[in-house]
């Protein structure tokens, strides 16, 4: 069973966990009303000591990679990702939770392109169809659609449309326009 923490003079037990992420959590939320963001959620601070636990929670319950593609992979990208977010930042940048969120689906988007191309090569119809299938749900990644300032959803759908009518060359460049072989931890396909 986890510890309670209570907190001085206020007589509230916490558990302690609440605090495990306590650091990088500005209390700043994206206002969609009063400016161009599209994303609401929560501004965290990358150079907090507690950062990269943030950013590992950031990893959506309802993300679903190929087979032989390991949540961990995922996870380690995304930690690279906003690590360098922040290193570029001198050690102050800021990036929205929702954008953490999006960053995995686009690692998704990217292991299933990468999946259509491989099945493509080794003449696997049914692997092929699996994966321009989950490209083109977009409820496999609903935090991007969500949050598209415009245009973003419709390029992802046509990419998967071409990986559904077997266009070879477009879901090559969509692989590439994405980095999705340096994300994925290999050159171009």
């Amino acid at each position: 069973m986890g510890s309670l923490i209570a907190l001085a003079g206020v007589g509230v037990a916490v558990p302690a966990a609440a605090f495990t992420s306590w650091l990088a959590r500005t209390g700043e939320f994206g206002d969609p009303s009063t400016s161009t963001e599209v994303d609401d959620t929560e501004w965290i601070d990358l150079g907090a000591p507690d950062a990269p636990q943030i950013v590992i929670e950031a990893y959506p319950d309802y993300l679903t990679l190929p087979k032989g593609v390991p949540r961990e992979a995922a996870i380690a990208d995304v930690s690279r990702i906003f690590a360098k977010l922040d290193l570029d930042a001198g050690g102050e940048g800021l990036a929205q939770e929702g954008l953490m969120t999006q960053t995995y689906e686009n690692f998704a988007i990217c292991a299933w392109t990468g999946d259509w191309l491989t099945a493509h090569l080794a003449s696997d119809a049914a692997r092929e169809d699996r994966a321009a299938t989950w490209l083109g749900d977009t409820g496999n990644f609903p935090s991007m659609v969500a949050h598209d300032g415009g245009g973003v959803t419709d390029a992802l759908l046509s990419f998967a449309a071409a990986a559904h009518d077997g266009d070879v060359k477009t879901v090559h460049q969509a692989f590439d326009m994405q980095s999705c072989g340096e994300r994925l931890g290999g050159g171009k396909r």
